[in-house]
């Protein structure tokens, strides 16, 4: 038999009390004994106690009260005992039956939940109680607050809801409020629309997720409602600061799944790869009707842990973990899938590097895709190999010496340097005398021809004045006179008598 209000499997007349709740079991009940009777039924074959003969004792059978008396002993039998069902109103077997946890009352196995352990009447009762609860508090203004959540999630474990329970209730609640408040609910979402365009502006264009970061926790505050706000909050925090995020975690009074989800992120950020997996492991168990969205978190574990390890046995891993992905929802975590897709088709077993990280041509998805290989993946893109082109013009003149021109505007080349002074070697003799012709210059070195000027430049080539040569003795350098003035064409009233200023050698 088994117990009314566990369903524990007992033999009756062994135990007292259930071994598992302590409920009194059904007992076997024995009249007291008439010793005068008993010598005047018992016949020569009688005999008492378990070998007692059946054929010769007497047994009486009664229909009504369920009871059957052998060897005037009086045995109860439940398996033909019934009750009335206290949800369907029905008369069931005793066997068949159980009793409810929450009103104390015996209902038929139909009308049972194995896991609250209360009837039917009572899992309604508790379904209506967390959704006026939830209803209060989201028409109270300004949607549902951090203290608010904390309330609803201590009301549901004490109810025995479950997360997929929650989910429905506070989704039916959300749409039917939507419906009648009309335009003024689209308005108060219009806002935050707004907001979150802003956030994605700063992740996606500026590049700035301390903003980001700022400007969706002064949201999240307001609304926790929104599950696309909640889950790109708490993924920034995993990113921005892991230290904090582990930290807050610790000490949260209550479960939040999108701080549950993205757990593992801030412990792969600190090093310690063992607790990132446990916590995804923790979220199995948690949340059992969102194992896609789990599935989910645990490729993008392994994508993480390979950017460290370097073992292609991770990314296998992980292509099995998508395969198994039937359907994700949620416009954050569709992006990741896709995204995700896209990074483990472009991965090089040879090169063990994510190649050709072009984003997906859905659109959409194209910023996502970037941010998450360069903030969650950390992956650097590959830069494209290029021949180089020397495209600097190279001028050849007669003499082989190659000439670059930078290509540059208004860039006008250096003159080449035309020595001051000719030094010209000296014999030992000291009586011997150069003497250089003032008429006949030395030859100089051939240069090479200087570059022509770029066209437009604004400055030209200097034109580089011939030097004089003066005569070495042995009384050294003649000392250049000081040309003449040349007379004015009015000759001046009053005459200056100027000295002769000798001539510079090489003018005439």
């Amino acid at each position: 038999m088994k117990c009314k209000l566990c369903g524990t499997n007992f033999i009756p007349g062994e135990d007292k009390f259930c071994q598992s709740c302590g409920r009194e079991l059904p007992q076997i009940t024995e009249p007291a004994d008439n010793p005068v009777e008993d010598k005047q039924n018992a016949g020569p074959n009688t005999a008492i106690g378990k070998n007692s003969i059946l054929s010769n004792s007497q047994i009486n059978t009664s229909n009504t009260t369920n009871t059957t008396t052998v060897n005037n002993t009086t045995v109860e039998d439940d398996t033909k005992k019934t009750i009335v069902c206290a949800v369907s109103g029905k008369r069931v077997l005793y066997t068949e039956s159980i009793c409810c946890r929450g009103c104390n009352k015996d209902v038929s196995l139909e009308f049972y939940n194995e896991k609250t352990r209360k009837c039917d009447n009572c899992y309604q009762e508790n379904i209506e109680q967390y959704k006026n609860s939830f209803k209060d508090a989201l028409e109270s203004g300004g949607g549902i607050d951090r203290q608010e959540r904390a309330e609803l999630d201590i009301l549901a474990q004490r109810l025995n809801l479950s997360e997929k329970d929650k989910s429905s209730i506070e989704a039916e609640i959300k749409s039917i409020n939507s419906l009648q408040s009309g335009n003024d609910e689209a308005g108060f979402d219009d806002l935050f629309d707004i907001e979150l365009s802003i956030v994605k502006k700063d992740l996606f264009k500026k590049n700035d997720l301390s903003s980001a970061l700022l400007r969706l926790k002064q949201i999240y505050d307001q609304v926790q409602t929104n599950d696309e706000i909640s889950c790109i909050y708490f993924l920034l925090k995993a990113i921005k600061s892991p230290d904090m995020y582990v930290t807050n975690f610790e000490g949260a009074m209550y479960d939040e799944f999108w701080e549950n989800y993205w757990l593992f992120i801030a412990h792969i950020k600190k090093g310690d790869h063992t607790k990132g997996l446990i916590s995804i492991k923790k979220n199995h168990t948690k949340f059992p009707h969102k194992k896609n969205e789990i599935a989910l978190s645990e490729i993008v574990y392994f994508i993480m842990r390979f950017q460290f390890e370097q073992n292609d046995v991770l990314i296998d891993t992980a292509n099995e973990k998508i395969s198994m992905i039937e359907s994700i929802s949620g416009n954050l975590l569709t992006k990741l899938y896709k995204s995700n897709e896209k990074l483990l088709s472009s991965f090089d077993y040879g090169l063990l590097k994510f190649t050709n990280l072009t984003p997906p041509e859905e659109p959409g998805v194209k910023e996502y895709f970037q941010f998450f290989i360069n903030h969650l993946y950390k992956i650097t893109p590959e830069q494209p190999k290029s021949e180089k082109v020397d495209d600097k013009p190279v001028i050849e003149n007669k003499n082989s010496v190659i000439a670059e021109i930078p290509k540059k505007e208004n860039f006008v080349p250096e003159a080449p340097k035309i020595p001051t002074k000719l030094h010209l070697p000296f014999t030992n003799h000291a009586t011997t005398e150069v003497v250089i012709d003032k008429k006949q210059s030395p030859k100089l070195p051939s240069l090479p021809n200087a570059p022509k000027p770029i066209e437009g430049a604004k400055n030209q080539f200097p034109k580089v004045p011939q030097m004089p040569i003066a005569s070495i003795g042995k009384s050294g350098p003649k000392i250049p006179t000081k040309p003449t003035i040349p007379s004015p064409s009015s000759p001046p009233t009053n005459k200056v008598v100027l000295p002769k200023i000798p001539q510079i050698p090489g003018k005439k």
